[in-house]
């Protein structure tokens, strides 16, 4: 057996036996001529038996002793070493749903099933590379060596992004772990532990994000002492939504931490059409796979005909009785505004109602019920299912899953198209889902259906829902519920408390962040009661400060005491220092700090060391840190040198990396580099940067040029770094020729500054082709505007900005605009932003705020409905301000109080043809 065949203990076994025999190593010889060996001790006879037989897996340590032993170093030890790994690197104690790469299903990991011909192998096609392919598996090996690797497939439904996931992740880490989280419960034990080698697998991320997926877990997967590889995918709609902040600074953000989590990501589109080069491709394959020659001839693409997308839209389409084409009009409408979990057939029969005439709804009888629903289960090319049934229990069926291309389809059609009174009440009434509740509650406050989103918010009860909520409740002018809503949502979770504050103070409603930060206070948060503090103190409320903290010391709560005698006695009173050393016994983290402080005021420096020393020895993470620092103040090298010393024995994660600052600190870059050495022969996770900077230390300039280059090829470091290396080194043509290189492999960060370079050597003309060439990249188009303009050679600029925004790029199309309306060309303007709505690459607020900033307010209003019926941000507020504007003051109250019914009437009040009194106008707080 040879090292790539491993993959148990036995099998590891099994190979390094043979290598030994093949070898001459018979037991014997092995007692007779270890001691050759500098690591004979690691080769004793029985050691060696144990390995060869399975008795144990051999440490990283003896494997190598051993393959030195079987001539086997360097190059021809690697394979070996990969085969020691994956048994090392055991599935044992790993999160649910792991196993590794190449043994995972694809279709239990999201990828469509495809349509069936007669003579299909297998359930999937052959796969056809993709475009992107390229580059994600640049990044995929980038993660492997240790860079931070987190992979966003945007692209519509059913285009492919999972199967082209999966298949980049089979080429290039098929023995890796994939881990496929499905609740709050797996993402928290998967961040805790995610183990050696592992792939997150965040497929539909949106779902994952209703399930708990937080910034913060994904910022500990990209940090985590080994590489790890998280690879999601998306749709275009909720990429947008998510990564779009309010319009307004007042407008609550719901998408905050969504938004935080995809900053992190690095996003690749996948296009809905094959490009030329897949096509060519798909036809190679094709001539293996009649299924791929018979999507290639779709006008939907040949990814999505292979998921049988083209004959779920026309079965729906063309459904015989409008019962079965509403029912899965019903399904996909819920989904689209944030119904996730499967819908139960009450649900169904509840809000088809409002969907029906009152001529259809006599003809849905039991009958033509069973005929619907057996009509959106059929199979279609054996591949997809309008409706997905799914069930509990054996033999029945409690509630159906719509397919996800008709979703998309039918939302395209239905954008603009609110549900009917009774959707949403059978949304309140049967869904149970507290992420569906809370999604819904968005979708209608989004439509200022209020009514329906307080009922929802608040059958969720979670602490965004009760967030959200009361918001919504200070809209209406409820502030004594709005605060008792936040009051839920903050004895369900603190941390959202900041941005509460912050967004209270901006609206003006200091008396309600006062009240909410001594709810949060009393509640054992000594920060907060700080922050309560100090408020009072600036508006001179110092009595009421002190009795606030006075009250919670009495209480007990933590801090509070601390707090309350350095207020009362001073920072340098005998009462502080007793107060603090307290502190530190019962194990505050901020006491000991806090006491070194006053320490260091009263001029008690040898007490301060004996309290970090303290720290030390009670495992405190910052006190051999605060020590170095006040022993360096004290020029007491040797101390230093021990004290970081003795941290590297305890294998403190830092302390080799702050011994080595020590020593480039006193200019000894041998003994550095001999350091950095050491920690990495130790197994600590240390850093190749460190040594180029160790090697320029040293003037060792190749040998630091060398392995700047490497790192930058490995993609452990930016190129950035290596073209500042060649600059500071006068090297100007190298550095050129990085960033030309680097461009023709692909990677479009070389553009930036490659085109600085030729600004700043007035090559205007290789600048100006530059960005021609890659205009569709982030601000090329600005620049090459700018560059035209100052060459006064403004007539061509109107035309490439209508070339790129024929061509979908916003930024373009939002420079035309500003430039059209300030030439007055409003009409060209209009034309823009209704051929940007009808591609779907912009929201009507955008044309609703062009007519109300020329004026034309009767069309504002008309397409501010129209941008609330659609749930666009702030949309709402927009169309509050219009009808003020209007003068319909009290239209315009009653619309931010109670907002719309489904139908697009006003929920509540009267709507007074003429009304001009504007002493008391709508206010978004």
């Amino acid at each position: 057996m040879g090292p790539a065949d491993v993959e148990t203990r036995s099998d590891l076994a099994a190979c390094l036996d043979a290598l030994r025999l093949a070898e001459g190593w018979k037991y014997p010889k092995i007692d007779r001529e270890r001691e050759k060996f500098a690591d004979a001790g690691l080769m004793a006879r029985s050691t060696v038996n144990d390995i060869c037989t399975g008795v144990k897996v051999p440490t990283r340590e003896q494997m190598e002793a051993f393959l030195r032993m079987c001539r086997r170093e360097g190059d021809a030890a690697t394979p070996y070493l990969d085969a020691w790994e994956r048994v090392n690197d055991s599935g044992s104690g790993r999160p649910r749903h792991t196993r590794r790469v190449r043994e995972w299903d694809p279709l239990l990991l999201g990828v469509h099933r495809s349509i069936r011909l007669p003579d299909s192998e297998g359930e999937l096609p052959i796969y056809v590379r993709r475009d992107v392919d390229d580059e994600i598996r640049r990044s995929l090996r980038r993660g492997k060596a240790g860079g931070e690797c987190f992979m966003l497939l945007v692209g519509d439904s059913s285009v492919g992004k999972t199967r082209t996931a999966f298949e980049t992740l089979l080429a290039e880490v098929p023995n890796w772990w994939l881990t496929n989280p499905r609740s709050h419960a797996d993402l928290e034990a998967v961040a805790a532990d995610p183990g050696r080698h592992t792939v997150v697998w965040l497929d539909e991320i949106t779902r994952v994000l209703r399930n708990g997926l937080t910034a913060g877990i994904v910022r500990a997967l990209l940090f985590a002492d080994d590489p790890v590889l998280i690879v999601g995918t998306m749709w275009p709609g909720p990429y947008r939504l998510f990564r779009t902040r309010p319009s307004e600074d007042w407008a609550r953000d719901p998408y905050e931490n969504h938004r935080e989590v995809l900053q992190l990501a690095t996003v690749v589109r996948v296009d809905k059409m094959p490009s030329s080069d897949e096509s060519d491709r798909a036809a190679v394959a094709a001539t293996t796979d009649r299924r791929l020659a018979k999507a290639a001839t779709s006008r939907y693409g040949i990814f999505r005909a292979l998921a049988a997308v083209p004959a779920l839209i026309d079965h729906w389409q063309n459904a015989p009785d409008a019962l079965s084409q509403t029912l899965v009009t019903v399904a996909a409408d819920a989904a689209r505004l944030g119904a996730q979990t499967p819908l139960s057939l009450d649900l169904l029969r509840d809000a088809v109602t409002g969907y029906l005439t009152v001529e259809e709804r006599p003809r849905a009888t039991a009958q033509a019920w069973a005929v619907a629903l057996a009509y959106g289960v059929t199979e279609l090319d054996g591949a997809a299912t309008m409706l997905e049934p799914i069930g509990s229990e054996l033999g029945v069926t409690d509630s159906y899953r719509v397919a996800d291309a008709l979703v998309e389809h039918i939302g395209a059609a239905r954008a603009a198209a609110v549900p009917p009174a009774s959707a949403w009440e059978a949304y309140c009434t049967h869904i149970s889902t507290d992420a569906d509740l809370f999604e819904l509650g968005v979708a209608a406050e989004k439509r200022m259906l209020l009514q329906y989103a307080e009922r929802l918010y608040r059958s969720s009860d979670t602490a965004e829902s009760l967030l959200a909520l009361g918001y919504l409740l200070l809209r209406q002018d409820r502030q004594d519920e709005a605060v008792a809503s936040w009051r839920g949502a903050l004895e369900r979770e603190l941390g959202y408390l900041h941005h509460l504050v912050e967004d209270l103070d901006a609206m003006g409603w200091p008396e309600i962040v006062d009240e909410l930060l001594r709810f949060a206070g009393v509640r054992g948060e000594p920060y907060v009661l700080g922050q309560l503090v100090d408020r009072l103190d600036e508006r001179l409320q110092s009595e009421q400060a002190d009795r606030l903290l006075r009250e919670a010391a009495d209480a007990g709560l933590p801090g509070a005491h601390v707090a309350h005698v350095l207020r009362h006695h001073g920072p340098l009173s005998v009462e502080a220092e007793q107060v603090l050393r307290q502190a530190i016994a019962d194990g505050d983290p901020s006491a000991r700090y806090l006491l070194s402080r006053v320490l260091t005021d009263r001029g008690r420096l040898d007490s301060v060391e004996q309290l970090w020393r303290e720290g030390i020895a009670e495992g405190d993470p910052e006190a051999r840190s605060r020590l170095a620092d006040l022993l360096m103040r004290q020029d007491r090298e040797e101390e230093i040198e021990r004290l970081w010393r003795a941290g590297i024995t305890a294998r403190e994660p830092r302390a080799w990396e702050q011994f080595v600052d020590f020593l480039r600190e006193f200019d000894r870059p041998v003994e550095a580099e001999q350091a950095w050495r050491d920690a990495a022969d130790a197994g600590f996770p240390v850093s190749r940067s460190v040594l180029v900077q160790l090697l320029v230390d040293q003037r060792r300039l190749s040998e630091a040029e060398a392995l700047l280059r490497e790192l930058v090829n490995a993609g452990e470091m930016q190129a950035a770094e290596l073209a500042e290396f060649l600059y500071e080194r006068d090297r100007v043509d190298d550095v050129e020729a990085l960033w030309r290189r680097r461009l023709a492999d692909g990677h479009r960060d070389a553009i930036s500054p490659l085109a600085d370079l030729l600004q700043d050597q007035s090559r205007t003309e290789e600048l100006e082709r530059l960005w021609r060439q890659h205009i569709d990249r982030l601000g090329g188009v600005d620049s090459l505007t700018r560059l035209l303009a100052a060459q006064d050679r403004d007539a061509e600029i109107e035309p490439i900005l209508r070339q790129r925004t024929t061509a979908g790029d916003g930024l373009a199309r939002i420079q035309l605009i500003r430039r059209l309306e300030g030439e007055d060309r409003l009409d060209a303007a209009e034309q823009v932003h209704r051929e940007a709505i009808a591609a779907g690459r912009e929201k009507h607020m955008a044309l609703a705020m062009f007519f109300k900033r020329n004026g034309r307010l009767e069309e504002a209003e008309q397409v501010f409905r129209l941008a609330v019926a659609c749930g666009e941000d702030s949309a709402w507020w927009g169309l509050v301000t219009v009808v003020a504007q209007r003068g319909r003051i009290q239209e315009a109250q009653d619309l931010q109080r109670h907002g719309l019914n489904p139908d697009g009437s006003t929920a509540l009040g009267s709507t007074p043809e003429t009304e001009t009194d504007e002493r008391n106008p709508p206010h978004p707080r």
